[in-house]
């Protein structure tokens, strides 16, 4: 299964990150993406981006608009349908002026629509890929995609770079291709990197992630359903109204026997512990405050 990871850095001020942007620049470290809540003026300027050949792409359907046109309408008025109107000629072109402008700018409109939405990819059943909630509020952020090939010492230096310009925060986001937008992996960069400061860290995340006996799976579940109780399927809540779970997870954690809010509400930390470790995402249950946003769920 294919995944991808971002080192994301979030900042506060566009200053910032315009200082983040140049000091990658100038350490030839290469940026994936630029995310900003608004326009950032002389942002692309920054990021050595070529001018946009939007422009371009709509004049050429612009005059595609105006060929179809004078087309359209000359081969009606002068073959297939032509009418003596006053003695008038057939080809009479400045009456054709206004439905050829139209069409002028209806070509060129939702050609240039088009075009954007393709080139962004934006289109029907695409899934985003959000790296923080945040970025459409008050933060600014930039990503580096990075693979488990990524030598160390490069995390290392855009860590360095993000926070010596001024980053509110680091962390880094990992998608797979079966996972709703909100169902995401985030982790602390630390984990990523050796280092001798937090080895505890980061043997307790290789713990988590190690592969469980059917012994051992069986008595998570026994303990996740002493916590919480068991549920007949029938009277199942939709587990995707709390934010982080989507549809793979919601599906997971039915399999697990969880099927309402009371139950989510009701993990303690030994059952949140199971449903990390059967599951295989640590830290999600407590990150995203699932038992707060149950127990709101369950009083609404």
């Amino acid at each position: 299964m294919a995944s991808n990871k971002y080192i994301v850095g979030l900042f506060d001020h566009e200053d910032r990150l315009i200082d983040a942007v140049r000091a990658c620049k100038k350490e030839n470290v290469e940026i994936t993406d630029t995310l900003t809540p608004f326009p950032v003026h002389g942002l692309e300027h920054e990021l050595g981006y070529d001018d946009t050949r939007l422009h371009t792409a709509g004049f050429m359907f612009g005059i595609t608009g105006t060929f179809v046109a004078l087309s359209v309408m000359t081969w009606i008025s002068t073959s297939s349908y032509p009418l003596n109107i006053g003695g008038k000629p057939h080809f009479a072109l400045p009456s054709f002026i206004p439905i050829t402008f139209e069409l002028t700018v209806l070509f060129a409109a939702v050609g240039m629509v088009c075009v954007y939405c393709i080139r962004n990819g934006l289109f029907p059943g695409a899934v985003p890929r959000i790296l923080d909630e945040r970025i459409t509020d008050d933060r600014f952020a930039l990503s580096f995609e990075i693979d488990d090939h990524t030598p160390a010492s490069k995390m290392e230096k855009i860590v360095a770079l993000l926070k010596g310009a001024g980053a509110v925060d680091v962390k880094v986001k990992e998608f797979e291709d079966d996972m709703d937008m909100f169902e995401v992996e985030t982790s602390e960069v630390s984990d990523l990197l050796p280092s001798n400061q937090a080895p505890k860290a980061a043997n307790a995340k290789a713990e988590t992630k190690k592969v469980l006996s059917d012994e051992e799976v069986a008595a998570k579940k026994l303990t996740l359903l002493n916590a919480v109780g068991t549920v007949d399927a029938g009277s199942k809540d939709d587990l995707k109204e709390i934010k982080g779970i989507g549809p793979v997870y919601e599906e997971r954690l039915n399999e697990l026997g969880i099927f309402t809010f009371s139950q989510v509400a009701k993990l303690t930390v030994e059952a949140r512990e199971a449903v990390e470790d059967l599951t295989g995402f640590p830290g999600r249950v407590e990150r995203e405050d699932w038992i707060g946003q149950a127990k709101e769920l369950m009083n609404r």
